[in-house]
């Protein structure tokens, strides 16, 4: 049982780390392209992204089998939040918001989750 618990905490330390690299990565990138209307990252910036959602899965699947009801709920209107304003961020610039609430979402899923794990 203690083997599970640690690697449900490593599975929520994944989690926060992946999306709070995601939100800083969404955040910052940006700033670099500011007035560089010209160049192109768009071929880059979606393998990048794809690594995040893939990560972001990955942890969210793993936690959500032993998680509470609420914190399921949490993390599944978190992923998809994230997984949308990803995929049509390039749509309209609304979605980045959705986008960082999936991420902020996530992040305080996975450390409530850690928590609550903790306390075991």
């Amino acid at each position: 049982m203690k083997q599970a618990i640690q690697l449900l905490k490593q599975v929520d330390l994944l989690g926060m780390i992946t999306s709070l690299v995601c939100l800083v990565h969404c955040v910052l990138t940006p700033l670099f392209f500011l007035g560089d209307t010209g160049h192109s990252h768009s071929s880059s910036i979606f393998s990048f992204h794809s690594l995040f959602l893939i990560l972001a899965w990955t942890a969210v699947i793993s936690a959500v089998r032993f998680a509470s009801t609420k914190i399921r709920i949490g993390l599944s209107i978190s992923i998809v939040l994230l997984t949308v304003g990803v995929v049509f961020e390039q749509v309209s610039m609304g979605f980045q918001w959705v986008l960082y609430a999936g991420s902020i979402g996530l992040v305080a899923m996975h450390l409530l989750n850690f928590k609550s794990h903790h306390q075991h």
